[in-house]
């Protein structure tokens, strides 16, 4: 029997389905994608240096060994202050000269790269929830619940436009029409499956919606409505990051 997928594996598609971007990058994208990795990678250090810490405080105070103190949520959130820092120097500094091309393949590279980070989260949560949910009521066997759920995630991520979605929906009244006959390893595999194909969707709608605003921006010569958009942008993340070590 295949494994449903997990959170894990979840991303891991997700990743490798919408994200190879991050490999294919010019170079005038490098510097960017770095500063955004390490405000990743700064937020990943800190938090195994909590977990650590943790950890070592349920060993016998013999066997401790010595380690790092515990970071503080305010000394995480300086970290990332400092990468935003270096972030927007570089954006006034790639802007300021006026370069157009250089100004796009840096700012799309900078919106996919923050894109990638977002919908990862937004995805991970979502299915974490949902599994949740699912193999609670499965071990119930209330299907009829099971059904409002997923109907319910969906529309939520469609809003209005649900109807419209015919692909999603043809796959989503297929599994849902025979649930009760599927194994919760199989219902949780499709639903994970189809989670990860209209969060690819809303990527690439997202991504192309941005990258039209900053050749419009860059077609009209309004290099300052292009950096403001690109600083609401770092805003954004930086609220998303600062979120996650909460």
């Amino acid at each position: 029997m295949k494994k449903f997928l997990t959170i894990l594996s979840f991303l891991a598609v997700l990743s490798s389905s919408l994200f190879v971007v991050a490999c294919k990058t010019p170079r005038t994208n490098q510097n960017n994608i770095k500063d955004n990795k390490e405000l990743n990678d700064e937020n990943n250090k800190l938090d195994k240096k909590d977990n650590n810490t943790l950890n070592d405080k349920d060993k016998p105070q013999g066997d401790q060994p010595h380690t790092t103190p515990m970071v503080s949520e305010k000394e995480k959130e300086k970290k990332i202050d400092e990468v935003v820092s270096k972030i927007k120097a570089e954006i006034e500094e790639v802007v300021s000269k006026k370069d157009k091309e250089k100004i796009k393949n840096y700012a799309i590279g900078f919106v996919e790269e923050i894109l990638r980070k977002s919908f990862g989260q937004k995805g991970k949560e979502k299915i974490s929830k949902l599994d949740d949910k699912i193999l609670d009521l499965f071990s119930k066997s209330d299907f009829d619940q099971i059904k409002v759920e997923i109907n319910l995630l969906f529309s939520e991520i469609y809003g209005d436009n649900y109807n419209s979605k015919e692909n999603i929906k043809e796959k989503l009244t297929d599994l849902l029409s025979g649930i009760e006959k599927k194994k919760e390893e199989e219902i949780l595999e499709i639903v994970n499956s189809l989670l990860a194909e209209t969060l690819e969707n809303e990527f690439n709608f997202e991504k192309k919606k941005i990258s039209d605003e900053i050749e419009k921006f860059l077609n009209d010569n309004s290099f300052e409505k292009l950096k403001g958009k690109l600083f609401n942008i770092l805003e954004q993340a930086t609220k998303l990051e600062k979120s996650s070590i909460k």
